[in-house]
């Protein structure tokens, strides 16, 4: 008898707290706190457009849609997830199937684990 052992997929998350700190220092924490708050509702509803565009199979809009989750991302210093959104891009456009596979899950697991790191670390005083 075989035996099936499941190793699940731990990536490490990273938030920049430089730039939630320039952030608060170039606006206030009142302006900073709005900017990135802003910015987690943006990426929240680009995530859902690129879930869909996936599922109807849209690599060239997904693309366009994973280079502007990457910008936002990087913004307010989510740096895995912004990383992960910028290789879902290059794949998305490349063709290449199994890199692209291989990303997208990657952007999905970082994506909701980056945003729950930000609200601990930064407690979204930033």
């Amino acid at each position: 008898m075989g035996y099936v052992i499941r190793f699940p997929q731990l990536d490490a998350v990273f938030v920049d707290r430089r730039k939630l700190a320039v952030l608060r220092r170039a606006h206030g924490a009142r302006v900073a706190e709005a900017h990135v708050l802003r910015r987690l509702r943006s990426i929240h509803a680009t995530l859902a457009a690129m879930r869909l565009l996936h599922r109807l199979g849209e690599g060239g809009a997904l693309a366009t849609l994973a280079r502007r989750l990457s910008a936002h991302a990087a913004q307010i210093g989510l740096t895995t997830l912004a990383r992960a959104a910028r290789d879902v891009a290059i794949c998305a456009q490349s063709g290449d199937r199994v890199a692209f596979a291989a990303v997208w899950a990657r952007l999905n697991r970082s994506a909701a684990r980056s945003v729950h790191r930000l609200w601990m670390q930064a407690d979204l005083r930033v």
